[in-house]
């Protein structure tokens, strides 16, 4: 069907003799087997614009759905790969600020404190991981619609927040946090979809550098690191 639309083009094109009449039937002018009518361009009134089509914004407003439907779903596997990495950028970030000199953070820093905070992180991700098979289907359904639909900064940054209260909190399941993650992420407001697939988009919700947001405090002083990657 495709090709039969181009070629009726390319034959209604060459009726008009020339590309250069094409912005004539832009505007409206009427043309007799690629003569000008100039009766018409002197008598004809402006014409409405064409009715907007059914259930385009119908189409406009599924979009994210269809996208969803085009995407693989999350795995359980997907997120173990993202807890993982989690884990590992929390480590690294402890490597670099212990290479640090005292000069360089804040006479308040208190190192011992932040060593044990991202230390309680990693415990927090090593009582998740042999959880994760457990997540239902429509669960990880939800995790690639939030992937797909929600600005991989804005999952980030919630995400950082939840990890820090559910060290506090009864999240002891990968389901329990990750059904907070989804209903926090959720209730904020989506941006355009999004290209790429989910499981590349999840992994944009780790900073490769300072991924608990430490640096931000401000008695660490360090600040974020020179090219701060998210």
């Amino acid at each position: 069907m495709t090709a039969d639309l181009i070629c009726r083009g390319i034959q209604s094109t060459n009726r008009l003799d020339g590309h250069n009449q094409l912005p004539k039937l832009v505007l409206g002018v009427t043309f007799n087997d690629g003569i000008e009518v100039i009766a018409n361009r002197l008598t004809a009134s402006p014409q409405p614009p064409p009715p907007d089509r059914p259930g385009r914004h119908q189409n406009l407003a599924k979009a994210p759905e269809m996208n969803l439907m085009m995407t693989k779903m999350l795995t359980p596997d997907d997120v173990r790969d993202l807890l993982i990495g989690f884990a590992a950028v929390i480590e690294l970030d402890q490597i670099r600020t212990d290479a640090l000199p005292s000069q360089k953070c804040h006479p308040l820093y208190d190192d011992s404190m932040w060593l044990a905070w991202r230390r309680d992180h990693l415990d927090y991700i090593n009582q998740l991981l042999p959880t994760v098979e457990a997540i239902p289907s429509a669960m990880l359904g939800e995790l690639t619609r939030v992937a797909i639909t929600f600005p991989s900064a804005v999952v980030q940054r919630t995400m950082v927040s939840l990890f820090a209260d559910a060290l506090m909190e009864e999240f002891e399941t990968a389901e329990l946090f990750f059904g907070w993650l989804i209903k926090e992420v959720s209730a904020k407001s989506k941006g355009e979809p999004l290209d790429g697939d989910a499981r590349t988009l999840v992994l944009r919700w780790i900073s490769v550098t300072d991924p608990l947001r430490i640096a931000e405090d401000p008695e660490c002083g360090y600040g974020r690191p020179a090219g701060f990657v998210n």
